[in-house]
C-alpha cells in the first residue's frame, strides 16, 4: 500500500535497520514463540519461469450496472486474460473495505469477500473458473493496518480495559509521543479515553501489533483459510512495516528489518507451507530483501529496477537500471525470485504524470508511436524475474485523474477499456472513476496483427520458449552509450542478448561482447528470425547495434 514511499524513496533505499533474525537475546525475545523453530520453510520455484496478470476487481468488468467492477464480471474475461499467455492473477484487496478510496487497504475483516465484489460464493466460482483455465489466484494480503470500522478496534476505541487493545501498537499518553508517519505528520493519535495508538498512514488506519501473539495467530488462520479456499499464494503488502515501530520506545527510529518483523513472517510462511508446499509468497518491499528471503519468503517485488526504469525513461540514462538490477539480483539467495513490473495499483502522479500509468510516462499522448510502449515490454519480459502485467498496460492503456481532490491518490486504478463507447464497455451505469481519454481498447486490438495485445501475447510465447529469458544467468554488457542499456541472459541451452534504448532518437550502441568472453556467434533475430551480422574476433569488442528511438531487440547468440 505504500502510497507516500514511492514519491518520497525515488531510487534511494527506503528506511533503514538492521537485519537481525529473532533470538532470545533480541529485545524482541518475546515475541518469539517459546520452542519455536527458526527454520526458514523451503522456498517455492514454480512461479519463476511463471507470468502474473495483476489487477483491480473493482476497476476491472461492473456486471450489474453499478458502476463498479466485480468478480462475476472479472470471470467473465478470464479467456481475455488467459489468452495472453499468463499463468495467474494477483488481486487487490478483495475483502470488507470501510474506506473504497483506499483500494480495499482499509478492511473490517479479512475473511469475506466484500458484497460489493459478489461475495464469499461469487469468489469460490471464480477460483474454480481460474483454475478450469490454468490460471493460479493470489491474494493481496494487509496485515499491517485495519480500518478504524474494524471490530478489533472499534472495542479498542471504546475502553483502555479492552483486551482489543493488544492487537495494536499502544503507548502511553495523551500527549502523544512524536514518529512521523509514512504519510506524513505524527503517526501516534489519541484513543477515546487514554493512551496513544500508532497509524503509518492515517488515524482512520490504526497500525496492528504483531508482537502480541493472538494478534498474529489470527492472521496466520486468515491465510490457512484461504489457501483452503483454492488460493495459491498471496502478495504480502508493506511487509516490512508490519513491526517497524516499537511500542515500547515509541520515538525510536523505524526499523524495517526488527527482528519483531521476522518473528512474524517466518512462522508465518512455514504455516503457509505447511498448508501448501506449492504455495507461495511475493512481498512488497523497498530494501533489505535479503532478510525477508531469509523467512521463507519466495519472491520480493523488485522496486528498485523500476526506479531505474523510470529513471530511463525521464532522464534517458541507463546508470540507475544497471546499478538496480545487479544490487537486486545480488540479493537473491539460490531458488529465490525477483518480482519485474512496469507499474501497478501505487504509481503516484508525482512520479509518472498524470496517471501514474507506464504509457503515460513512456508515451505520453497522442501517443502514436507505440514503440516505447513495446521496448518497455521488450525489458519486462526479459529482466531477470518474474514479470507482472498491470491490467490495461498490455492495451497500451494511459492513466486518469484522481476523482478524490481531498485525498490525491495514484491514479493508475482507473477502470479497464473494453472497447470505445463512453465508459469504455466497462459498465452500463457511471463509472466508479474516470476512463482514460484514450483510444486503447480490447475490442480494437485482440485479434488484431501488430496491435499492444497482440505484442504482449507474440512476447510471451517467445519468453516460453525461451529457457534463457525465463531462467537463464544474467551479466550486464558493457556499452558506449550512457542511454542504451544491454545484457546477456544465458542457459546451457540458450543465449539472448537484449539491448534498450532510452535515447529519443535512432542510434547505434557498439557492444563489448569481448569482456564476456563472447568472440565468436551466430546472430540472429530472438523473436522472428531474422540474420543479423555475425559476431567475430574483429568486432567481438565493438559488436554494433542499431536501434530505432527508444527501440528495444532481443538477438539470439550461438557459438562462444
Amino acid at each position: 500500500m505504500r502510497l507516500v514511499a514511492l514519491s518520497l524513496c525515488g531510487v534511494a533505499a527506503c528506511g533503514s535497520g538492521g537485519g537481525a533474525k529473532p533470538d532470545a537475546a533480541s529485545g524482541d525475545a518475546a515475541v518469539v514463540p517459546p520452542d519455536a523453530d527458526l527454520t526458514a520453510p523451503p522456498l517455492t520455484t514454480w512461479p519463476a519461469d511463471a507470468i502474473f496478470y495483476h489487477a483491480y476487481v473493482r476497476s476491472f468488468l461492473d456486471s450489474d450496472g453499478d458502476g463498479n467492477g466485480d468478480l462475476p464480471g472479472m470471470q467473465q474475461k478470464l479467456d481475455y486474460i488467459a489468452q495472453l499467455g499468463v499463468d495467474g492473477i494477483l488481486l487487490l484487496p478483495i475483502f470488507d473495505d470501510a474506506y473504497v478510496e483506499s483500494g480495499g487497504y482499509g478492511t473490517t475483516d479479512w475473511t469475506h469477500v466484500t458484497a460489493a465484489y459478489g461475495g464469499d460464493a461469487a469468489f469460490a466460482s471464480f477460483v474454480a473458473a481460474a483454475h478450469a483455465k490454468n490460471l493460479k489466484v493470489l491474494l493481496d494480503l494487509s496485515f499491517t493496518l485495519v480500518a478504524d470500522q474494524h471490530p478489533w478496534f472499534v472495542a479498542a476505541d471504546a475502553s483502555a480495559a479492552a483486551p482489543e487493545r493488544a492487537h495494536f501498537l499502544v503507548t502511553a499518553g495523551p500527549p502523544c509521543p512524536t514518529l512521523d508517519a509514512q504519510a506524513g505528520g505524527n503517526g501516534w493519535h489519541p484513543f477515546r479515553d487514554s493512551q496513544c495508538f500508532f497509524s503509518d498512514y492515517a488515524a482512520q488506519f490504526p497500525s496492528t501489533n504483531v508482537r502480541d501473539q493472538p494478534t498474529a495467530e489470527a492472521m496466520r488462520a486468515v491465510a490457512d483459510q484461504w489457501l483452503a479456499a483454492g488460493v495459491d499464494g498471496f502478495r504480502l503488502d508493506s511487509a516490512a512495516s508490519i513491526a517497524q515501530v516499537d511500542p515500547q520506545n515509541p520515538t525510536a527510529a523505524k526499523d524495517p528489518s526488527s527482528p519483531a518483523t521476522h518473528a512474524f513472517w517466518l512462522p508465518f510462511m512455514q504455516r503457509v507451507k505447511r498448508d501448501d508446499p506449492q504455495a507461495f509468497a511475493v512481498a512488497e518491499l523497498f530494501d533489505h530483501e535479503a532478510d525477508y528471503y531469509a523467512d521463507g519468503i519466495d519472491m520480493t517485488f523488485q522496486y528498485q529496477i523500476y526506479f531505474g526504469l523510470v529513471d530511463g525513461w525521464t532522464k534517458g540514462i541507463k546508470s540507475t537500471l544497471s546499478e538496480t538490477v545487479a544490487a537486486q539480483v545480488a540479493a537473491r539467495p539460490p531458488g529465490a525470485m525477483g518480482g519485474v513490473f512496469l507499474g501497478n495499483h501505487d504509481v503516484p502522479g508525482t512520479i509518472v504524470a498524470p496517471g501514474g500509468r507506464l504509457a503515460d510516462l513512456a508515451c505520453p499522448l497522442p501517443c502514436t508511436d507505440h514503440t516505447p510502449l513495446v521496448s518497455a515490454a521488450q525489458l519486462l519480459f526479459s529482466l531477470p524475474g518474474t514479470p507482472f502485467v498491470y491490467y490495461g498496460e498490455e492495451l497500451g492503456m494511459h492513466g486518469a485523474p484522481s476523482v478524490d481532490t481531498s485525498q490525491p491518490l495514484p491514479w493508475s486504478r482507473n477502470p479497464m477499456q473494453w472497447d470505445a463507447t463512453a465508459t469504455r464497455g466497462f459498465t452500463t451505469g457511471t463509472p466508479w472513476a474516470p476512463v482514460s481519454t484514450d483510444s486503447a481498447n480490447a475490442a480494437a486490438q485482440v485479434g488484431v496483427d501488430g496491435s499492444m495485445y497482440e505484442t504482449y501475447r507474440g512476447l510471451i510465447a517467445v519468453r516460453r520458449t525461451s529457457p534463457a529469458l525465463t531462467h537463464g544467468t544474467y551479466r550486464e554488457v558493457p556499452n558506449d552509450r550512457a542511454d542504451v542499456f544491454s545484457f546477456v541472459r544465458e542457459d546451457p541451452a540458450e543465449r539472448v542478448l537484449v539491448v534498450a534504448s532510452f535515447a529519443h532518437a535512432a542510434t547505434a550502441a557498439n557492444l563489448d561482447l569481448a569482456s564476456l568472453g563472447i568472440t565468436s556467434a551466430i546472430a540472429s533475430e530472438r523473436i522472428f528470425g531474422g540474420a543479423l551480422p555475425a559476431v567475430t574476433p574483429a568486432n567481438a569488442s565493438a559488436y554494433p547495434v542499431p536501434l530505432p528511438a527508444s527501440g528495444a531487440i532481443w538477438i539470439l547468440l550461438q557459438g562462444t
